[in-house]
């Protein structure tokens, strides 16, 4: 499936798929309290295809101000997610550039664990996470329909399905479910305890599913731990 975030163009200082401006009618309803104004979707971050574990959220939230000042400052860095480019630190928010802003102090919080057994960059490296709906707002109300660039990001957790990857629902399972049916079988996908406080943590998962979960990073680390070094 090709790519809806390819040609993205801010116009009217709003960022919108191309292949979702049919449904504007939604997405300008102040009902549903979307974010567009100066704000880069974001739909995903990290690489998917050299990550080890997906994980699965709702969608990005939005601090006033302070969003709009951090996409102004590294909208080539945003843009980029979006098409699959990347740094050092495929996983955004964690990049060390970022310290101090809340993305980072968000995320640190929820993958401490794994930092600290792996390093923050190695972490930075496998992980990919997938929001279900890629506009923001400060609080999410679904919409009537599926957007087209949605179907984009249901295809590839279903990639990750198809390769075996382990997948966390970290968020929103009822919707994951509909969206992708087959999540609900997969016998890698591993449900968090407490979504209100999504840690990847022993105590927020079955303890053989967290044990899995540190298999996998070890067996991958133990291969391409060179690269990662901090």
């Amino acid at each position: 499936m090709e790519n809806p975030w390819l040609n993205l163009k801010k116009i009217n200082n709003e960022y919108i798929a191309e292949c979702d401006k049919e449904y504007s009618n939604y997405l300008f309803d102040p009902k549903y309290g979307l974010k567009l104004k100066n704000l880069i979707p974001s739909p995903y971050t990290g690489d998917p295809k050299n990550s080890v574990i997906y994980l699965l959220a709702l969608n990005s939230g939005y601090t006033e101000n302070i969003d709009e000042e951090h996409h102004m400052r590294y909208e080539s860095s945003l843009k980029n997610q979006l098409v699959h480019k990347f740094d050092d630190y495929p996983f955004m928010p964690l990049n060390p550039c970022f310290a101090g802003d809340p993305g980072y102090e968000w995320w640190y919080n929820k993958l401490q664990h794994l930092i600290k057994e792996f390093g923050i960059k190695y972490i930075a490296n496998i992980l990919f996470n997938i929001e279900y709906f890629p506009y923001r707002s400060k609080e999410f109300n679904e919409l009537p329909v599926i957007l087209p660039s949605q179907k984009y990001t249901f295809s590839l957790v279903e990639e990750a399905i198809n390769n075996e990857k382990i997948i966390i629902i970290m968020r929103s399972k009822k919707y994951w479910y509909k969206a992708i049916p087959k999540l609900e079988d997969y016998k890698r996908t591993y449900i968090l305890r407490n979504p209100q406080n999504p840690v990847i943590s022993s105590g927020n998962m079955d303890n053989n599913e967290f044990q899995e979960v540190i298999n996998e990073l070890k067996a991958t680390h133990d291969v391409k731990n060179r690269r990662y070094v901090l």
